[in-house]
């Protein structure tokens, strides 16, 4: 009777068992969430999440171009499984990994790894759940090799060559809630430095772009330039990133703001931009432009632009009373330059220095000048007493209250 009764419970005990065992192999394995590796010192980790509450992440196994190479408990070791010896500097590698749990493994992801220690690797490597990725440049103090710029990859695809110090990837070419490695090297005239990497789930972000006003109007006398503010604001739920690009309808570079840069907007917040805009080499004609608001991950957005410059000969008449010519020199210059000028009449100068994306940066002059030539040195500084950098930049000369003269001059170092 007790070998019956143990027989029963054996039985049931088995049918158990193949009963959880058949389930447990028709769930999905779930790939770690949210993982973050940054400079390969730091490892942020999510729990799993899925159908089986009760299932366990042991680790991962990694892999070194397609041969199992080893298990770990954290990512943040994956490169101390290779012994000295086993990479070889300058060579790229794909190395895969995939997340074990107590009834099985996660999807395999693979990604380029080039291994060149001797070459150093961008710095402070950062990528979020939108694709965006950023870095500082290598320290290259202690050596002369020339730095051409980086090279950021995709899983096993090199996307892109770039001299910026961000990176945003196509939303189009990524698939919500999948896990990607982003990848970016210092690329020198030698070669390539070694990778820094890290792992971001995809997630579709909701960021929205306002612009107020939606449209620009201004007219101008030849040889000025004027300032428009625009508010720029994110009404969405998420993080926005955007970029300013300038599409002339006529015209050519009389918008001057610098479009090489990436903003970025909290939810709920909102940013002010001056736009300036100058009539220099132009007269009596009407320009027009579109300034487009690149959403990374929604709807552009355009404000039009219309600049209307006047007769010269009407604006003559009003400044031959007051200046004769402004010139500087040299131009090209390092690390100073001379700005010379001549003016008919006692008045009130204002001449002051301006970044080519409209801030100011110095004034050299605000006060009252007699009539005659003057010069006024300006040492390549800001207000602060600190050296800009090289660059385009303006100097505007003012008299009375009144812009007469924008003239363009160049500092390289």
């Amino acid at each position: 009777m007790k070998r019956i009764s143990l027989l029963v419970v054996l039985l049931f005990v088995i049918s158990n068992l193949f009963s959880q065992i058949t389930d447990d192999s028709e769930r999905l394995l779930n790939v770690q969430e949210n993982l973050f590796i940054t400079s390969l010192d730091h490892t942020i980790r999510d729990v799993p999440t899925g159908t089986d509450e009760t299932r366990d992440l042991l680790g991962y196994n990694i892999y070194l171009d397609g041969v199992f190479i080893g298990f770990i408990d954290d990512p943040y070791s994956i490169l101390y499984l290779f012994p000295p010896g086993t990479l070889i500097p300058g060579q790229s590698y794909i190395i895969g990994i995939e997340a074990v749990y107590t009834n099985g493994a996660g999807p395999l992801i693979e990604f380029i790894y080039i291994y060149n220690p001797d070459l150093n690797s961008v710095e402070d490597f950062y990528v979020n759940s939108s694709g965006y990725v950023s870095w500082d440049p290598p320290d290259i103090s202690e050596n002369n090799r020339d730095l051409l710029g980086y090279n950021v990859y995709l899983n096993v695809d090199l996307i892109t060559f770039t001299t910026d110090l961000f990176y945003q990837y196509d939303e189009n070419s990524l698939i919500e809630e999948q896990l990607y490695v982003s990848g970016v090297t210092a690329v020198y005239d030698e070669g390539e430095s070694s990778t820094e990497f890290g792992f971001f789930n995809y997630l579709l972000f909701n960021p929205m772009i306002n612009v107020t006003p939606d449209e620009i109007n201004v007219t101008l006398d030849p040889e000025e330039i004027t300032y428009e503010d625009l508010i720029i604001s994110n009404p969405g739920s998420d993080i926005l990133f955007f970029e300013i690009e300038v599409n002339y309808l006529s015209g050519d570079s009389w918008i001057l703001l610098d479009t090489n840069y990436m903003y970025s907007l909290e939810a709920g917040e909102s940013y002010n931009i001056s736009v300036p805009i100058s009539s220099t080499g132009l007269t009596n004609t009407t320009v027009i432009a579109e300034l487009i608001f690149e959403n990374n991950a929604g709807p552009d957005v355009i404000v039009a632009v219309t600049m209307i410059v006047n007769d010269s000969l009407s604006v003559a008449l009003e400044i031959i009373s007051e200046i004769t010519q402004i010139s500087n020199y040299p131009n090209p210059f390092n690390p100073s330059t001379t700005i010379e000028f001549s003016i008919h009449n006692d008045s009130n100068i204002d001449l002051s220095i301006f970044s080519i994306k409209g801030q100011k940066i110095k004034t050299l002059a605000n006060n009252d000048f007699a009539k005659g030539n003057h010069s006024i040195l300006w040492n390549g500084d800001n207000d602060s007493g600190n050296s800009v950098s090289s660059g385009i930049y303006f100097y505007n000369l003012n008299i009375n209250g009144k812009t007469e003269a924008l003239k363009k001059c160049l500092l390289l170092k």
